[in-house]
């Protein structure tokens, strides 16, 4: 890794990482942690660590034993990113984080890949990985399934589309347009299902008086199902 042996303690110096399952002292203090994890790494700022903390309202004065999850959780995102480290390699990062601080973690991992590191990212929360992720890579039974970006995916994607139409609207007509998988109508909606571009649609949309269009289902995290299930494409 990074060009060497990971056995190696002046290469892990160079490495940000945060497990799924953070273990940590309960008598150790986050001023604790950050001086031992300092030292590890041969010196940190003390200054970006308590930076970091701030923005993830983290008190360093107290035991890790007197925390909730979610706190101690933001003390193993300050130990894995306050070295500044060119790779960071994190589990399940946010578990534990209120929306809020959610958002300043995905700060702060946009800052770092700014700065010119690489972040490994392994999580299930799906807005998080398409605001983060360049490339994605799905993993079932212990097998890589795919690598692709997200806009990618995207077009591998079912989208579905429901359309509010005016007047007696044949909602068969988008049958024939490409990539339509199902179309049909309940009252004054028409629901379209539709694999990767949903050009077709809106030009048959076009010719109706639609009123109002929306996106029901979320066509990423269908498509992750997808490949959970085994039909997703290789």
């Amino acid at each position: 890794m990074l060009g060497g042996d990971v056995r190696n303690p002046a290469l892990r110096r160079r490495i940000g990482y945060l497990p799924g399952d953070l273990k940590l002292d309960c008598r150790y203090s986050g001023n604790d942690i950050v001086d031992y994890f300092g030292r590890l790494r041969g010196g940190v700022d003390r200054g970006y660590a308590e930076v970091i903390a701030r923005r993830f309202d983290l008190d360093l004065a107290r035991p890790s034993g007197e925390l909730s999850t979610g706190n101690r959780r933001k003390v193993g995102i300050l130990q894995a990113f306050m070295h500044r480290p060119e790779l960071l390699i994190l589990d399940e990062p946010t578990a534990g984080l209120d929306p809020l601080l959610q958002n300043e973690f995905v700060s702060l991992v946009r800052e770092a890949a700014a700065s010119g590191a690489t972040v490994f990212l392994s999580s299930h929360v799906l807005p998080e990985v398409e605001a983060l992720a360049g490339r994605v890579a799905v993993l079932r039974q212990g097998q890589l399934v795919t690598i692709a970006t997200i806009d990618a995916l995207r077009q591998r994607a079912r989208h579905r589309l429901r359309l509010l139409v005016e007047g007696e609207a044949d909602a068969r007509r988008f049958l024939a347009a490409p990539g339509v998988v199902s179309s049909t109508r309940d009252g004054s909606a028409i629901d379209v299902v539709v694999e990767g571009s949903v050009d077709g649609v809106l030009k048959v949309a076009a010719t109706m008086t639609v009123t109002r269009i929306s996106t029901p289902g979320d066509d990423l995290a269908e498509m992750f199902m997808a490949f959970y299930g085994g039909e997703g494409p290789q």
